[in-house]
């Protein structure tokens, strides 16, 4: 009996130190061996805006920032800048290519002279009738990927657009029909709409959003169009020009465009990428209810002040949209980007059956 349990006894020893041979024991890691999270990094954006502080469409912009920083738990937060504050309207593209600005909000027919393709993502010229139109040519018929494609030769993001309603138009003096703007100087900024006004008989003037009632005051020009008219109340243009078209032919819907400069948005982690994308495309509803909404209570303002509310009519409209297609086909042969983007906006407008 003893020698049986003296074999077993040997047996189990073996047994057991085989199985420890075979798996030698685990080092565990000394207390204060303990891994450090990653550091969180803080993205810093300077961003200037076309809109000046105290206009109501320039709230939705800095809704947008804010937006932003509660989005990414603080990890990128943008500072922004009304227009002029960092370089003038005209300089942002540059400045953000530069690294002065991460990024811009502005509006793509000031580019023209770096590519005409530039001139139809904020719209064309008599062109999408209706708001929902232009956004979803961009985010349903291909427009997003050509504005990304065209942004990225020059080192820039095009993130999206933000609609803000029909433009409007505003008189020194009373339009009776479209034949009033012959002669008439008129202020639009270069591009499309600036020729669609000479084919019209009007003397253009360029000039920047902030010289308007300046240049009405002084009678440099006699008419303009800019902004919807909660924007040009708010500037003070029914104070110079009595006269006035809430939904401009010109223009009759518009885009501004937020950009980030290509290396500020590839150094964002992808979730952040995305936020800036869902978050512009949330202030596009919000700049373009915005403005609509505005453009009511706005309109009683501008009558009670003893403005003129003017129409055109169907007519006028018709022959515009004529002139329009000629100015149309002259953009899309100043090069293959132009052609291509203007094509696709054509082709979305026969779709809706518009054209």
């Amino acid at each position: 009996m003893k020698k049986r349990i003296w074999a077993m006894t040997m047996v189990l020893v073996l047994a057991l130190s085989l199985v420890a041979i075979g798996c030698p024991p685990v080092e565990q890691p000394p207390p204060n061996d303990v891994v450090a999270p990653e550091p969180v990094v803080i993205h810093e954006w300077k961003v200037q805006s076309v809109h000046h502080a105290g206009w109501a469409v320039y709230e939705p912009f800095l809704r947008f920032t804010e937006k932003v920083y509660e989005m990414s738990d603080g990890r990128l937060r943008i500072t922004p800048f009304p227009c002029g504050a960092v370089v003038g309207a005209f300089g942002v593209f540059d400045a953000v290519r530069e690294g002065v600005l991460q990024a811009y909000h502005s509006w793509s027919s000031y580019w023209v002279g770096k590519d005409p393709a530039f001139v139809a993502f904020c719209g064309m010229a008599g062109g999408f009738p209706e708001d929902w139109q232009l956004e979803s040519w961009f985010w349903k018929r291909g427009g997003i990927e050509l504005a990304r494609e065209l942004y990225a030769e020059w080192d820039l993001f095009f993130v999206g657009p933000q609609q803000y309603g029909p433009e409007s138009n505003h008189f020194v003096h009373r339009m009776y029909t479209i034949d009033c703007l012959d002669g008439m100087l008129f202020r639009t900024p270069a591009g499309m709409t600036a020729d669609l006004f000479e084919k019209l008989g009007a003397g253009v003037v360029i000039l920047p959003g902030g010289e308007i009632y300046m240049a009405l005051e002084k009678g440099t020009i006699e008419g303009t169009e800019f902004m919807p008219i909660s924007v040009m109340y708010d500037m003070g243009i029914h104070e110079v020009a009595p006269y006035f078209v809430t939904h401009g032919f010109h223009q009759p819907t518009g885009a501004t465009e937020f950009v980030v400069c290509m290396d500020a948005w590839e150094a964002l982690e992808p979730d952040l990428q995305a936020i800036v994308e869902t978050a512009v495309r949330s202030w596009s509803m919000d700049q373009w209810f915005t403005a609509v909404l505005g453009n009511l209570a706005t309109r009683e303002k501008m009558l009670e002040f003893g403005n003129t509310e003017l129409f055109y009519a169907e007519e006028c409209l018709a022959r515009v949209r004529e002139v329009a297609m000629e100015v149309w086909d002259m953009w899309a042969a100043k090069s293959p980007a132009a052609a291509a983007v203007i094509e696709s906006q054509k082709a979305f407008l026969r779709e809706l059956g518009l054209l």
